[in-house]
C-alpha cells in the first residue's frame, strides 16, 4: 500500500487520530464527524493491543483507504513493529494482545492473515510532512534527524527513535526508559523543527499520561509538540485533531 517512509500533505486542513489500540466505538465516532471525502485524515498508529477490537479497526481504516486513496494515511507505530525470528512473525512491545485476537476471530488462517499485516505494517509511512507547518509522527524526534532525507530514507536508529521516542521539559537527549528511542528536550523539538522548515510537532505514544487521560491530549516544549489519544481503553478521554492552516482545534469524542 505504501512504499514512501515520508509523506507529504498540502491540504490546507485535515484531520489527525491518535492512538487507537482497538477502540472501534472511538473510531466510529470520529468517522461521523469527520469529512474524508474532501481533506486528508492521519492516523498516528498503534491501532491494536489494549482493546478488544483491534481487527475491526484495521478492517474500517484499510476499507476507507480503499474508498478515498491518498486521503487516509496510516502512519506506523510502535505496536505495528514487528519482526521475524526464525520464520515467525513476533513484536518487539508489549502487551501484544492482537496475535491472539487473531486467532479467536479469524480461526484456521490467522497465520496468512498475520502475514498479511506484516506485509503492511512494513509498509506503512513514517511520518507525514506538511510543509512549513507541521511534522507528524507516532512517537518524536531525535537530534540525528537533520534534513528532510533522514526521514524519507532512515537509518534504523532514526526509524526507532521516530517510533518510540517521548518528549522531556529538560534539555537534551536521554535513552528512553522503555528501552527504544530517546527522550527528548525543548532543544531537540526546536533544532529538528528548524532543519525541516515547520513550527509544530503532533504526535501519540502515551495514552497514558496524567493531563493526556484528563484532557485527550497535551502540549509540551512551549507549544511545539502536541500529543494526541484518540482511544478510551486507557480509561481517559479520546478526541482528534482538526487541523486548518496554522490552528489547530482539538475534539472530544463523545
Amino acid at each position: 500500500m505504501y512504499t514512501e517512509k515520508l509523506k507529504v500533505v498540502h491540504s490546507n486542513k485535515f484531520y489527525v487520530v491518535g492512538d487507537l489500540h482497538g477502540d472501534f466505538v472511538s473510531l466510529q465516532k470520529i468517522l461521523e464527524s469527520v469529512d474524508v471525502k474532501n481533506f486528508p485524515i492521519i492516523f498516528l498508529g498503534d491501532y491494536a493491543d489494549r482493546g478488544k477490537y483491534g481487527l475491526e479497526v484495521y478492517q474500517t481504516i484499510l476499507l476507507l483507504k480503499e474508498k478515498y486513496g491518498e486521503n487516509v494515511i496510516m502512519l506506523k507505530g510502535n505496536h505495528e513493529d514487528y519482526e521475524r525470528v526464525d520464520g515467525e512473525i513476533v513484536p518487539k512491545f508489549l502487551p501484544c494482545t492482537f496475535i491472539q485476537e487473531l486467532k479467536l476471530k479469524v480461526g484456521k488462517s490467522w497465520r496468512e492473515r498475520l502475514e498479511e499485516f506484516f506485509h503492511l505494517w512494513n509498509s506503512l509511512p513514517l511520518a507525514v510532512l506538511v510543509p512549513r507547518r507541521f511534522l507528524l509522527v507516532h512517537g518524536g524526534v531525535t537530534s540525528k534527524i537533520k534534513e528532510l532525507n533522514d526521514l524519507a530514507k532512515p537509518s534504523k536508529e532514526v526509524e526507532e527513535a521516530i517510533l518510540w521516542s517521548d518528549p522531556m521539559e529538560e534539555f537534551g537527549e536521554l535513552a528512553n526508559p522503555r528501552g527504544a528511542g530517546v527522550l527528548f528536550g525543548p532543544d531537540v523539538s526546536e533544532k529538528v523543527c528548524k532543519a525541516l522548515n515547520v513550527k509544530k510537532i503532533i504526535r501519540s505514544h502515551q495514552p497514558h499520561l496524567p493531563e493526556v487521560l484528563e484532557k485527550g491530549y497535551g502540549w509540551y516544549h512551549g507549544g511545539r509538540v502536541l500529543t494526541l489519544s484518540s482511544t478510551t481503553v486507557c480509561g481517559g478521554v479520546a478526541v482528534y485533531a482538526e487541523v486548518e492552516g496554522e490552528e489547530i482545534r482539538i475534539k472530544r469524542v463523545e
